[in-house]
């Protein structure tokens, strides 16, 4: 197949590194995951009024590309039959901190958000030539976005007979404050199981970016989230393994068979400045 090179670098996206990309795409044309538009569009759902179902009409201005790159680099392009994914963003009653786990997902220090429970819209890509391009989000603030875009798709929840124990270590994972610095811990992966004895064992891993996983991070990290384990209340488990990894030693098959924590303070502190540039 061939391949066309475009250059992803402009003031909207302060990004410099090329990317492989159709020419006739959005991705050529500046427009990337996260990126923000301004367009009058419906915003339309279902409801039930008496029994029967009405439909709810209202229009929306500001709206965040939520499609993946790799689809507005190839697939979105004018006359395709692709469609492009678009989530409306909000201003009133944001959210109080940078965390990737919240129904509200808080995008910059404007207060611009989206909503999980808000219907997403999606349009053609002749649209986007009417569009207004607002912004786009950079590189550390795109990884938020993407994890919590991730986060939308539904892993299963914790089975009721560990409920508790994972509630237990969230608390004190949101409790200990002093993880090691610079360390964005993405996320907090957790296995349960019965022993013999009927008790719970559970294990953790910390999951860091790959970037910052040297030797001495990992080290670090592992030890902040044995204390962790270790002011875990025993009448809720045991911990049999505590770890911490580079994202890249993940396996598929590990996080299939995890659950993952709601630590959105540990993922994205409320104490520090929040993303990079705009978003």
């Amino acid at each position: 197949m061939a391949r066309f090179s475009c250059n992803s670098g402009d003031a909207l996206s302060a990004l410099n590194t090329p990317t492989d990309c159709h020419p006739d795409s959005l991705r050529a044309q500046g427009w990337r995951q996260g990126c923000q538009l301004a367009l009058e569009l419906p915003h339309d759902y279902i409801h039930l009024v008496e029994g029967k179902h009405k439909p709810r009409k209202s229009t929306h201005g500001q709206w965040l590309i939520s499609d993946q790159d790799c689809d507005l680099a190839w697939n979105a392009r004018p006359g395709s039959s692709h469609i492009v994914e678009l989530r409306p963003v909000y201003f009133e009653g944001p959210p109080d901190d940078w965390g990737i786990r919240n129904a509200k997902f808080l995008l910059d220090k404007s207060g611009a958000h989206l909503r999980s429970s808000s219907p997403s819209v999606r349009v053609a890509p002749e649209v986007f030539s009417v569009a207004e391009h607002l912004t786009c989000p950079h590189l550390k603030s795109v990884r938020r976005l993407k994890i919590w875009l991730g986060l939308r798709y539904d892993r299963p929840a914790v089975p009721q007979a560990y409920v508790e124990t994972a509630d237990a270590i969230a608390r004190q994972i949101r409790a200990k404050k002093n993880r090691p610095a610079g360390a964005e811990v993405r996320d907090v992966l957790a296995t349960f199981r019965h022993a013999d004895d009927g008790k719970t064992q559970y294990t953790l891993i910390a999951v860091l970016p790959s970037e910052l996983a040297s030797q001495e991070m990992v080290e670090k990290t592992r030890l902040w989230l044995s204390d962790i384990a270790l002011n875990v209340s025993e009448e809720f488990g045991m911990a049999t393994d505590v770890d911490a990894r580079p994202d890249t030693a993940i396996s598929l098959a590990f996080v299939e068979n995890s659950y993952s924590l709601d630590v959105s303070a540990v993922s994205w502190p409320a104490n520090t400045p929040g993303p990079t540039g705009k978003v």
